[in-house]
């Protein structure tokens, strides 16, 4: 004959149980209902202005930064000047660079800037 396996639980320990699990949803529930509504009235990222320092903001609005990085992308843009010494690298004007180019019969910039060409530099 086969025995039956019988559980016996405590009522005690099933009480317990049963209480947390009310405690839990009582506060769950409002805890969850409170952070829906606060998502629903928030403003979403996309749509937020971006966090500008105040300084920034007048550099900015008064345009004296704006104009110093225009100046010194002019004079790098239309200058000779040394990139790596090093290297023997150097920055030609943006304007002769081009004739340069158009002048070579090579289509890479590489090949046309690696020879030294009289009259340049």
């Amino acid at each position: 004959m086969k025995q039956e396996e019988r559980f016996y639980f405590s009522s005690k320990k099933l009480l317990l149980m049963g209480a947390g699990l009310m405690l839990l949803l009582v506060f769950l529930i409002p805890a969850l209902s409170w952070f829906e509504d606060s998502l629903a009235h928030s403003t979403p990222l996309a749509e937020q202005a971006p966090l500008q320092s105040p300084r920034s903001q007048v550099e900015f609005e008064s345009g004296e930064l704006v104009q110093g990085l225009h100046k010194e992308q002019d004079k790098e843009l239309n200058s000779y000047g040394w990139v790596d010494s090093r290297h023997h690298y150097v920055r030609v004007p943006i304007e002769r660079a081009m004739e340069i180019l158009l002048n070579s019969d090579s289509l890479e910039p590489s090949d046309v800037f690696s020879e030294k060409q009289e009259g340049d530099l």
